[in-house]
C-alpha cells in the first residue's frame, strides 16, 4: 500500500484504488510479455540442474518422465510425471515442476503444467 504514484512502476500492483477519486483499476495493470517455450522430453539426469531449486526435496523418482521447457536455448523449467494407471483413462501425475529463478513470475511454470497435462 502507498500513496506515492512515483513507485507504482515498481510495485507492479494487481489492482490500484484511488479513494479521493473512488476509482478502482482491476486486472493485472502491466502484462506479462508473450514469452516462447520450447517443451521437450529428457532423460533424468536434467533434473541437476534444477533439485537444487525445489523447494520439498532433490529427490526425484526413479520412474519419472522428465521434460524440460527453454527460452532462447536456456533451460527455464523443469517437470517430471508419474504414470498414473487407470482403468479407463490412463494419465500422468505431476511429481516434481521447478522454474529456475530467472524465469520465476512470468508464468512459465503454469504453462509447463498445462501443456504436460494436455499430453
Amino acid at each position: 500500500m502507498t500513496c506515492h504514484y512515483d513507485v507504482l512502476d515498481w510495485l507492479e500492483p494487481d489492482w490500484v484504488y484511488e479513494p479521493h477519486t473512488g476509482k478502482l483499476a482491476r486486472g493485472r495493470l502491466w502484462r506479462r510479455p508473450p514469452v516462447d517455450l520450447e517443451i521437450f522430453r529428457v532423460d533424468r539426469s536434467a533434473w541437476k540442474l534444477f533439485s537444487s531449486h525445489h523447494y520439498l526435496s532433490s529427490d526425484i523418482h526413479k520412474g519419472s518422465a522428465c521434460f524440460v521447457a527453454a527460452y532462447a536455448g536456456q533451460p527455464a523449467a523443469f517437470t517430471a510425471v508419474l504414470s498414473f494407471p487407470h482403468s479407463s483413462k490412463p494419465s500422468w501425475r505431476e511429481h516434481r515442476t521447478v522454474c529456475l529463478p530467472d524465469f520465476q513470475g512470468v508464468g512459465i511454470g503454469n504453462a509447463m503444467s498445462e501443456y504436460i497435462a494436455s499430453l
